[in-house]
């Protein structure tokens, strides 16, 4: 199949024919390939160049792809980045630059993570959100510039990113108080606006709670990060892995995470369960971590089954591991 794609290059080599949504599914296809990467970085190369921009879980297909191989995720960030700022959404591109600077930080780059805030300062709004980084990498607070961003109604992600910049204006930085203002603001500030907040909330996050203090001990996988909130919970307990379809989803749980100082506990991985969890649980036996005393399915219902079997096969779960869906 391989193959095939890489043969069928004449097809696609005018994207312009193409509808974006068309591109979208050709990136995921792509990504499905490690043979087919440089097709797929050519077919993004191609899109930006006619302004046609793949959505958020197309993107995610393409970040796994670039997590399996251990090279691009820098530069799709980027890339999904400048896309924002064509589209006026400073929001969203300051998180793309901010994952990148984070991923600085980690491979040790801490003085070239500041050098790109410190640019991306001058000409996109951080608001709060890069803080975290700034300050583990040395950075003094007065330094960073805190422009407020313009989140309009039709902006990617409007809701989501309301939420981040509602909560860096009024939680305090632990889990619990970020935890209870995305309770309030789902409740509260939301149906205002006839929205609503898709969060394991109220007694499905006692349940949640419950069911994982009841779990043996070891990881916690969550399937469907979407904010973080579930995630947020489950890290005071346990050491969570979550897999998140959506690259934009993805970037904002985890700068969410990273406010309530909770982002050491969580390691997100970004793609649809599908193409993912044989890939993740295999790096899992790699590393000898068989040990997942409970998993969390919080992701499309039609795959529940598939994914559940996927784990059972793997044997990666403890004897008594527990297992709790909702959608």
């Amino acid at each position: 199949m391989g193959q095939l794609l890489q043969g069928s290059q004449t097809s696609w080599a005018n994207a312009g024919r193409l509808r974006e949504e068309n591109v979208g599914m050709l990136l995921e296809a792509f990504s499905c390939f490690d043979s087919c990467a440089d097709l797929a970085w050519q077919l993004l190369e191609r899109a930006e160049a006619r302004g046609q921009f793949p959505d958020g879980p197309s993107l995610g297909c393409f970040a796994a792809s670039c997590r399996r191989r251990g090279k691009g995720e820098r530069s799709l960030l980027k890339i999904y980045a400048r896309w924002q700022r064509r589209q006026g959404n400073g929001a969203l591109e300051s998180l793309c630059l901010i994952a990148v600077a984070r991923r600085l930080a980690i491979e040790g780059q801490a003085e070239e993570a500041l050098q790109l805030l410190q640019s991306a300062a001058q000409r996109v709004p951080l608001e709060a959100a890069a803080d975290g980084v700034w300050l583990a990498c040395g950075g003094l607070s007065e330094e960073l510039p805190r422009t407020t961003w313009t989140i309009r109604s039709g902006h990617d992600y409007a809701k989501e990113l309301r939420l981040l910049q509602s909560l860096f204006r009024v939680a305090s930085r632990d889990s619990s108080s970020v935890a209870e203002f995305m309770e309030s603001y789902g409740k509260e500030e939301l149906p205002r606006c006839n929205k609503w907040l898709k969060i394991a909330g109220g007694q499905k996050a006692q349940v949640l709670k419950v069911a994982a203090e009841a779990s043996p001990g070891g990881l916690a996988l969550e399937l469907g990060l979407y904010c973080g909130f579930s995630a947020l919970h489950l890290s005071s307990s346990k050491r969570v892995v979550s897999v998140e379809a959506d690259l934009a989803h993805a970037l904002i749980a985890e700068t969410l995470l990273n406010f309530a100082s909770v982002a050491h506990q969580v390691e997100i991985v970004v793609g649809h369960t599908e193409d993912v969890l044989p890939w993740l649980l295999g790096e899992m036996q790699r590393r000898s971590q068989l040990n997942i005393g409970f998993v969390f399915m919080d992701q499309r219902g039609s795959r529940y089954h598939t994914d559940l079997d996927v784990l059972l096969q793997s044997e990666v779960l403890q004897d008594g591991a527990v297992v709790v869906a909702d959608n």
